[in-house]
């Protein structure tokens, strides 16, 4: 019996059968998305690329523990295109460097050429009072510890506090050669206004250069005084300086508190400095005066060998009721000295 098809129409079909079956299975096998929800992005093949370099350069690294080659490097940067980020974990054991800083400011070293040391305040000692505008002169000794010969030109400097009315700059009245004292002045003016106040000072050099005092060349000297009214009648002899450096002795007179409103009695506590420039024998005493009233009791005079140096002598002087008045200590051997005068202010409450 003879078909009623072509011959190739069977063919045909089958093909078309296949080709159905094989889109059933495409459609089974695919997950189409919805609209609005996450798209399913294929990577491009350089990050492809990328990312098997990376892979294959971090087990060779884990493998032979060396770091990571210049031509791998090359590889990874130039798959990834712009500025890739390459993470590497360093070799244990591999010393890392230390990052450096350098010191902004540093500290300049001391000056061995220009060093200062306060000796002593040669008059009015912390504390002193001065009548309101009442003119003083402050001096200070000094020694030059340095290894430069101070000229004429160098100088105390103001550099904080009052200036109390007086130059800002004064010129050294000697010259000072190493090892050397020297007795620096300024003249001084006590504020109008009442009250207590300070005036610090340095050293400078010829060329401008600003030094301190003490090891470390960055300490200041200074006078402290307190202007209130009616000091003037405690005298003036507070600013009378001390006899030449080049005596054998200098003395000095200092109180714990100059002014005082409290209760009866009270103790007044005077420190005397004596400084000699060899040993000696020396005979002195405190002197006292009261200019308002009684006279004050004063310690009996004291006679001493001391040997070359610093020294200090305490007093205490007890008063019962209100005073104003004064103090000094008075040198007989082996020179005639007066030290500065202190003034001192008594109010019982």
């Amino acid at each position: 019996m003879r078909s009623v098809f072509p011959g190739n129409f069977f063919s045909k079909l089958y093909k078309a059968g296949i080709l159905l079956v094989l889109l059933a299975v495409l459609l089974s096998s695919c997950q189409l998305n919805a609209p609005g929800e996450d798209q399913t992005t294929t990577p491009a093949p350089e990050v492809l690329f990328t990312a098997a370099a990376q892979t294959a350069e971090a087990m060779r690294l884990q493998r032979f523990g060396k770091t990571q080659s210049p031509e791998a490097q090359s590889l990874i940067e130039t798959a990834a295109g712009p500025e890739p980020t390459v993470t590497t974990t360093p070799t244990l054991g591999t010393p890392q460097p230390t990052p450096t800083t350098a010191l902004s400011n540093p500290t300049a070293p001391a000056d061995s050429g220009n060093r200062a040391e306060f000796v002593a305040d040669v008059n009015i000692p912390d504390g002193t009072a001065f009548a309101p505008g009442q003119s003083f002169t402050k001096t200070w000794r000094i020694s030059n510890t340095g290894q430069t010969t101070w000229t004429t030109g160098y100088a105390l400097i103001f550099i904080d506090g009052d200036l109390l009315g007086a130059e800002a700059v004064v010129l050294l009245p000697e010259e000072v050669a190493p090892g050397k004292n020297v007795d620096v002045s300024v003249d001084m003016v006590a504020p109008d206004q009442a009250g207590t106040y300070l005036s610090y000072w340095k050293m400078k050099t010829p060329d401008g250069k600003i030094f301190g005092f003490g090891s470390t060349g960055q300490e200041a000297i200074w006078v402290k005084i307190t202007a209130q009214a009616g000091a003037a009648a405690m005298g003036t002899a507070a600013s009378t300086p001390l006899a030449s450096s080049n005596s054998v002795v200098q003395v000095s007179l200092s109180v714990d508190n100059p002014t005082v409103s409290d209760a009866c009695p009270h103790t007044f506590v005077f420190t005397a400095q004596l400084i000699l420039s060899k040993a000696a024998t020396v005979a002195f005493s405190l002197e006292a005066g009261n200019t308002t009233g009684s006279s004050i009791r004063v310690p009996l005079p004291a006679r001493k060998n001391l040997e070359a140096g610093s020294h200090f002598v305490v007093y205490e002087v007890i008063l019962s009721e209100s005073a104003t008045g004064w103090a000094r200590v008075r040198l007989t051997e082996p020179v005639e000295a007066v030290s500065n005068q202190v003034n001192i202010s008594l109010t019982c409450g």
